[in-house]
């Protein structure tokens, strides 16, 4: 029943990002749009940690390479909801500071995103080693 709801969750954020794509213009990527597809991450992320929750999996930080990959996409996403929404704000948008704002939270969240999805390349990869041997 809970895979239902979140199969039906994630093609009702499909549907409208592609709907809101359509929108505007395919030209020009819409705040709307941007929201929904981070939304749509974000809910994603939460969900596989419900699931290690749920099934009362015990985290093994070295073994489990999903989970830094998981935190690293709902930061970058978060921190890029946080821009797209706050280009919505009359004043933001036409201070002279916006982009550097911008550079600023890009810059931070690929940071963080890529650093976790590098360890959580160098957990999978350590952790198959020591099972071959």
């Amino acid at each position: 029943r809970f895979k239902k709801i979140i199969i039906i969750l994630v093609f009702i954020f499909f549907i409208s990002a592609v709907l809101l794509l359509f929108r505007d213009s395919i030209s020009i990527l819409s705040a709307d749009y941007i929201s929904t597809l981070c939304l749509g991450i974000i809910f994603l992320g939460f969900c596989y940690f419900n699931n290690l929750y749920m099934h009362g999996n015990i985290l093994d930080i070295k073994k489990d390479s999903l989970l830094f990959f998981s935190i690293g996409l709902i930061t970058a996403q978060f921190l890029l909801l946080l821009y797209i929404n706050a280009k919505r704000i009359d004043s933001f948008k036409t201070d002279t500071s916006s982009l550097a704002v911008f550079r600023i939270f890009n810059t931070a969240g690929n940071i963080v995103y890529y650093l976790f999805i590098i360890y959580s390349f160098i957990c999978s990869s350590i952790y198959r080693r020591q099972v071959g041997t």
